[in-house]
């Protein structure tokens, strides 16, 4: 990047002294995204934590704060859920659990 252009998008991963790091499979730091969107103009693409299909869904519900997107490893390696499943609950903006 040059030319005095900005990010657009960053990636935003907990780690050390934040509630969920990457690969642990213990739900996003939603409160940490907002946060940073709020400080930022970049989008953000959030990751860590996404353990069950309703973190990519609860992580779709932050686009209007600047959440572009999400990261998610680990629980598709584990069998959690397929990547299938996950884009068919965001990309419909479906939301389950009363959430």
């Amino acid at each position: 990047m040059g030319g005095g252009h900005g990010a657009r998008r960053s990636g935003l991963c907990p780690l050390r002294g934040h509630r969920c790091r990457p690969g642990t499979l213990t739900s996003p730091n939603t409160g940490l995204f907002t946060q940073v969107c709020a400080r930022s103009t970049a989008g953000v693409l959030a990751a860590g934590g996404i353990a069950s299909l309703d973190d990519p869904r609860t992580v779709a519900g932050l686009a209007p704060h600047g959440v572009e997107g999400v990261l998610i490893g680990r629980a598709l390696f584990a069998g959690a859920f397929t990547l299938t499943e996950a884009l068919a609950g965001t990309a419909t903006g479906e939301r389950s659990g009363g959430r």
